[in-house]
């Protein structure tokens, strides 16, 4: 759990940027998955959710906004 803490605190800090693989490390977590990936756009569902969709930057990036948007969904947002 050590690392998943440390993984909150640095998408808490809101960085500008932020890798996918940190994204869906996190979102898999809290028991999201990937539901359909089509281009840029990830979309992750978890039973009882509205979908989460996620856009990737470069295929390798997530911007602040889906950051925000993610570790709001999650309840992890201050």
């Amino acid at each position: 759990m050590p690392q998943l803490d440390k993984l909150v605190g640095r998408l808490r800090a809101r960085p500008p940027e932020a890798s996918f693989a940190d994204v869906h490390q996190l979102l898999s977590a809290y028991g999201w998955s990937i539901a359909n990936e089509k281009g840029s756009h990830v979309t992750f569902r978890k039973a009882g959710e509205l979908p989460l969709v996620v856009v990737k930057l470069g295929g390798r990036k997530v911007k602040r906004t889906y950051i925000a948007r993610v570790l709001e969904r999650i309840g992890l947002d201050e």
